[in-house]
């Protein structure tokens, strides 16, 4: 579980445009087929109804063009990136010229179809396609391509009906037909292919050379801040001893679960590990109390699901461990593994170790992040009042 994905749209979960600089090196290696798409009038239906609105048009979007990228890649693997407010990329190996008209199409009417219902939809959605080169030099060369065909006239496009309401048969994802009542196709005009290439209606529009030498710098310094930022957000949130998570992260990762719970009604656990030995591990050196705590953290980590979390908590031998989708039964079933898993890993160690584990449960007990992992806590103390090495 990632604390922040910088590369990763938070909204519909594809990545942006971050993560098509970062795609780079492996898109370039392969001919590629792109779709671009963007919607007519999206800044308009947000100022006017509002982000809830405009945020289930483009989650419609992505829906539509991840069954398109299904459909076009066939057998093959197609790529989706967000890469502006409301624009998309849509990328699958080069084959068989597809009929993108007919797809894009039904692009549009999905998106009209899923976003009618909630209120008024964007005026229409505009494409294009092109072919990347084998062995492309430059990503920016790619965008540039892309920004400028979405915004030359006689663009492909499908318009909605000025009132926005579907015709009486408004066909569903699949259908053939593009009826005449709900969309209005825009005069056609050459697939891109590269800076200055020919198509069959000409040739296709070209960028000055020193517009992509300074659009070349900016990526760059843009990657470079990324990578710096990225850098950064891991030495604050790890903790130096443990190589695990520290507790800044654990807290924001309760917070991400909680808000996940109210958007999806997914239940989570907190388990509170404190271990039980850490003050004999100092007695010998403090460089053998923080060998028993990474190796500590380390059987934790091993002990539960990929998907799980775990993080050191503010001190000393305290973790934090985040189970989503457990509710408390299942949370303590977890625990009592770790358990076992502690005792018989620290066989081998310099001294046996215990640890005492509290749980809490949301939505069971409370759908507050900070009074869960006091509810927590206070368990793990309860814990070791009974005598240690036990669940409570």
């Amino acid at each position: 579980m990632n604390l922040i994905d910088f590369s990763r749209d938070p909204l519909t979960g594809v990545p942006n445009l971050i993560g098509f600089l970062e795609d780079w090196e492996k898109i370039r290696k392969c001919r590629w087929r792109v779709l671009a798409h963007d919607l007519v009038g999206y800044a308009e239906l947000r100022d006017r109804q509002g982000a809830p609105a405009a945020d289930r048009v483009i989650q419609a979007l992505v829906s539509s063009l991840s069954r398109a990228g299904k459909e076009l890649a066939g057998e093959g693997r197609y790529r989706l990136y967000r890469t502006g407010s409301d624009e998309f990329l849509l990328l699958w190996p080069h084959g068989s010229t597809p009929a993108l008209e007919a797809v894009s199409a039904r692009i549009a009417q999905s998106v009209f179809r899923r976003g009618y219902p909630h209120g008024p939809v964007p005026r229409g959605v505009r494409w294009s396609a092109l072919v990347i080169p084998d062995e492309a030099d430059t990503a920016e060369s790619v965008l540039l391509q892309v920004q400028l065909k979405l915004r030359v006239p006689g663009l492909h496009g499908v318009h909605f009906p000025p009132d926005n309401r579907p015709g009486p048969e408004t066909p569903r994802w699949g259908d053939p037909d593009t009826p005449a009542v709900l969309v209005d196709a825009l005069p056609e005009v050459a697939a891109i292919g590269q800076t200055g290439s020919e198509g069959p209606d000409g040739p296709a529009p070209g960028v000055p050379p020193w517009v992509e030498r300074l659009l070349s710098r900016v990526v760059r310094r843009f990657t470079e801040t990324i990578t710096l930022l990225r850098e950064t957000q891991t030495l604050a949130l790890t903790d130096a001893v443990s190589g695990l998570p520290n507790h800044r992260a654990a807290e924001a990762m309760v917070e991400q679960l909680m808000l996940r719970y109210q958007r999806e009604g997914q239940r989570f656990a907190i388990l509170f590990v404190d271990g039980d030995n850490l003050r004999a591990y100092n007695d010998i050196d403090y460089e053998a109390g923080n060998r028993m705590i990474a190796d500590l953290g380390e059987t934790l980590r091993q002990t539960v699901r990929a998907e799980d979390y775990v993080a050191r908590w503010l001190s000393g031998d305290e973790f934090l461990i985040l189970l989503p989708g457990s509710g408390r039964e299942g949370a303590r079933v977890v625990a009592q593994r770790i358990l076992h898993s502690v005792a018989q890993a620290s066989r081998s160690w310099p001294l046996p170790v215990t640890v005492s584990i509290g749980i809490a449960a949301c939505p069971e007990d409370g759908t507050d992040s900070r009074a869960l992992i006091r509810r927590a806590a206070v368990a793990t103390s309860q814990a070791k009042q009974a005598g240690k090495n036990r669940v409570c």
